[in-house]
C-alpha cells in the first residue's frame, strides 16, 4: 500500500515513493511479481484516509490469500 498523499504535521500532503518490494526477492522471483500494491485515486489527504480505512480489510485478505499459495 502507497502511504502518501497524506497531510504531514504542516498541512502538506507527502509524495509517491517508490516500490519497496522491487529490490526483494523470494524463491528467485521479485516480490513485486507477487504482491500488488493499492494506490488511493483520490487526491484529498482526508479522502485518501477513508479510502484506505475503507480497504484496508480487502488489503489483508488479499495478503493473506497470496502468503498461503
Amino acid at each position: 500500500m502507497y502511504i502518501h498523499k497524506l497531510k504531514n504535521a504542516n498541512g502538506e500532503q507527502s509524495e509517491k515513493g517508490k516500490i519497496p518490494f522491487t529490490k526483494i526477492t523470494i524463491d528467485n522471483e521479485n516480490l513485486s511479481n507477487i504482491v500488488s500494491v493499492f494506490e488511493s485515486s483520490y487526491l484529498c489527504s482526508q479522502y485518501v484516509y477513508d479510502d484506505i480505512e475503507e480497504n484496508l480489510e480487502d488489503l489483508v485478505e488479499e495478503v493473506i490469500s497470496i502468503r498461503n499459495k
